[in-house]
C-alpha cells in the first residue's frame, strides 16, 4: 500500500510539474520587454529555450536624480561588440547601470508553478579581460504563454520589472538618421546610419544570435562635431526605443558611453524618436532623432 502511495505521489508531482510547464511556458516567444523600475528603463529582447536555458539582449538607461551631485563618478565600459557595453556609476552610494549588452542564464519552475531564473552582468573589463563588476539579477515571472511576460528582476541595485509581450515587427528603421543630443545645455547635431542585425552580423561569436532579433540595429560609422560614434539601437514593437553610442574624440582613443530611452512614431513623413537618458560621467542628455527625409 504504501508502494502505491509513493508511487501516486510521484505520479502527481510530475503531473503539476507538466500542468505548470502548459501553463506557464515562456518557451516560442520571442519576448518584447519595456523596462522600469529600480531607477532604470529600457528594453530587453528575450528567448526561453525548452533546454532550461534563455538568451536575449538588453539596453538600459537611467535618469539623472539631483541627489546624485558627488565627486566619486567612476565609469566603465568596453568596446562596441566586445563585452558588454555597460557603464557604471557610483554616486551618492547608489549604482547607475546604463548601455547595451547580452544577458543569458537557466530557468525553470518554482513550487507554484512560476518561471525562475538568473542572470549576471559583466560589466567593463580591466587589461586581462577580466570583469571589474558585475551585476547579480535573479527573476520571478508570470507567464500567459503566447501573449503575456511580467518578469520581476532584484539585484542589489533595486528592483526591475520587465513587462514582455510578443514581438510582432517595427516599421524598417535601416537607413540614413540624424539627431540633436543636448548635454549641460550645448546641443549637439549627430548623423549616423542603422543596419538590421538581421541584414548583417559584423561582432563574432560573441554575439552570433544577435541576427535572431529583428528589433536591433547598429552603427559603426556615426559623426559629431569632432567625435566619431558607435553603437546600437533597439525598437520596441510597443512604441519605445533605445540608444546607446560610444563617442570618441578625433585623435583620442577615450570614449564616453551615452543611452537613451523613450517613445518613437512614424507618419508619410518618416520616423522620429524622443529620448531622455544619461552620458558619463552621469550627466542627464536628451536626444531626439529622425530618420532621414531624403529615402
Amino acid at each position: 500500500m504504501k508502494r502505491h502511495i509513493a508511487v501516486l505521489a510521484a505520479v502527481v508531482s510530475l503531473s503539476a510539474t507538466a500542468a505548470f510547464a502548459a501553463v506557464q511556458s515562456p518557451v516560442g516567444t520571442q519576448w518584447d520587454c519595456i523596462l522600469s523600475g529600480g531607477g532604470q528603463q529600457g528594453i530587453a529582447f528575450i528567448t526561453f529555450y525548452d533546454d532550461g536555458t534563455f538568451r536575449g539582449y538588453e539596453l538600459l538607461s537611467t535618469r539623472v536624480r539631483k541627489s546624485s551631485v558627488s565627486d566619486d563618478l567612476r565609469g566603465a565600459y568596453t568596446d562596441v561588440g566586445r563585452g558588454t557595453q555597460v557603464s557604471t556609476n557610483r554616486p551618492s552610494g547608489y549604482t547607475n547601470l546604463f548601455g547595451f549588452g547580452p544577458i543569458s542564464g537557466p530557468w525553470g519552475y518554482d513550487d507554484r508553478g512560476k518561471v525562475v531564473g538568473h542572470f549576471v552582468l559583466e560589466i567593463g573589463e580591466d587589461s586581462e579581460g577580466n570583469p571589474q563588476y558585475t551585476n547579480a539579477v535573479s527573476f520571478r515571472a508570470s507567464v500567459v504563454p503566447g501573449k503575456r511576460l511580467t518578469l520581476l528582476a532584484s539585484s542589489r541595485d533595486g528592483k526591475i520589472t520587465y513587462s514582455g509581450v510578443p514581438f510582432a515587427g517595427t516599421p524598417d528603421l535601416s537607413g540614413q538618421w540624424n539627431g540633436v543630443k543636448v548635454s549641460n545645455k550645448q546641443s549637439f547635431v549627430e548623423f549616423f546610419d542603422l543596419t538590421s542585425v538581421t541584414v548583417e552580423n559584423p561582432f563574432g561569436d560573441e554575439y552570433a544570435d544577435l541576427g535572431d532579433y529583428a528589433g536591433i540595429y547598429f552603427t559603426l560609422y556615426g559623426q559629431g562635431a569632432g567625435y566619431d560614434m558607435r553603437g546600437f539601437t533597439l525598437v520596441s514593437t510597443r512604441k519605445k526605443i533605445g540608444f546607446a553610442f560610444q563617442s570618441t574624440p578625433w585623435g583620442n582613443t577615450n570614449s564616453v558611453l551615452s543611452a537613451s530611452f523613450g517613445s518613437w512614431s512614424s507618419s508619410k513623413k518618416g520616423v522620429r524618436a524622443s529620448t531622455v537618458g544619461v552620458e558619463d560621467p552621469m550627466t542627464a542628455i536628451t536626444f531626439k532623432a529622425s530618420k532621414a527625409l531624403t529615402e
